[in-house]
């Protein structure tokens, strides 16, 4: 009698690509806070407008990254401004 095996093709390389994809996805979140703190900018519109011509050079994505980068960027910014008003308003 003869087995039949269910498997699913796996490949290390698919990994690699999704790691790399991940790490440079963290590099665009890290360049937008950056530029975000040196030139002072509180919006996501004016961000996106700043970063998008030197995002466009350094990545060879598709620009919706740029997108998500500057918002990921904008929302971690107001959780970091709740908790502060939160730990000010405990220890004040």
């Amino acid at each position: 009698m003869v087995d039949v095996v269910l498997a699913i093709p796996f490949s290390y390389e698919k990994n690699e690509i999704i790691r790399g994809l991940l790490e440079d996805f963290r590099e665009m979140i890290n360049f937008c806070i950056e530029k975000a703190i040196e030139n002072n900018v509180t919006s996501y519109a004016k961000l996106r407008k700043l970063v998008y011509e030197e995002w466009k050079q350094r990545w060879d994505y598709s620009t919706h990254f740029c997108h998500s980068a500057c918002k990921i960027c904008f929302i971690n910014a107001k959780v970091v401004e709740e908790e502060s008003k939160k730990w000010r308003s405990k220890s004040g």
